[in-house]
């Protein structure tokens, strides 16, 4: 998840989820003529949950014409599970996940069942009776496998974000540390356990008459005695 203000990359994320979704769409796996099945409602779903609006539209756009182009007897509802994994992820997204006070991973759960009964109902769309006979066969499959798919790469987007976030932290920390220390009228130095000096702020430099770059990586031991 990259958090920018800027809607070209919003675009450009969402040009990227679809194509991703067109490769998931490509390794599907073929019913019968015209009827395929893959985890496309994970990925969009999950998109809607975690992106911006207009990255996830543009996702889910991207896939519905790759659908639409491979066409079959199984359009209108493949077409139809990929709106219902947007909608869903953003009416959860927007109404429901900050209300549930449950436990994370059983949040996400419960969001790929949810998705993944649509997605089923979705299938009513393929003529009848084809259309129960695809339920039939595919929907304790998809209840079951579908919704831990959708939890795991949940967690895995989450993961990544906290480690992100602990990084840019770690970073905004290190940038105040430093600032005061060169801001400091003090003479400041760090070194390591080598006596190796890391650190140096200009006020240490000006009490040995020396350039701050040259005092870096320079031992201890050879500093000029200006007492």
């Amino acid at each position: 998840k990259i958090k920018l203000k800027n809607r070209l990359f919003d675009f450009i994320f969402g040009i990227v989820i679809g194509l991703i979704t067109i490769f998931i769409m490509i390794n599907a796996w073929q019913m019968a003529t015209g009827v395929f099945f893959d985890t496309r409602t994970v990925m969009i779903s999950v998109t809607a949950l975690f992106f911006s609006p207009i990255t996830s539209f543009i996702a889910t756009l991207v896939a519905i014409a790759y659908r639409i182009y491979i066409g079959g007897p199984g359009v209108y509802s493949g077409v139809l599970s990929l709106i219902t994994a947007l909608g869903v992820g953003w009416v959860w997204k927007n109404y429901i996940q900050n209300k549930l006070k449950i436990h994370k991973y059983l949040q996400y759960y419960l969001f790929g069942i949810l998705v993944h009964i649509f997605m089923l109902i979705s299938q009513l769309a393929i003529p009848y009776p084809q259309n129960f006979e695809v339920i039939k066969n595919i929907g304790l499959i998809v209840l079951i496998f579908y919704p831990i798919a959708t939890m795991i790469l949940c967690i895995a987007i989450v993961n990544h974000e906290k480690s992100v976030t602990a990084n840019i932290l770690i970073e905004k920390s290190e940038k105040k540390y430093r600032s005061l220390i060169d801001n400091s009228k003090l003479g400041i130095i760090q070194f390591n356990s080598e006596g190796v000096i890391e650190i140096a702020n200009q006020a240490f430099a000006s009490i040995l008459d020396a350039k701050k770059s040259d005092l870096i990586n320079l031992d201890m031991l050879k500093l000029p005695n200006k007492r």
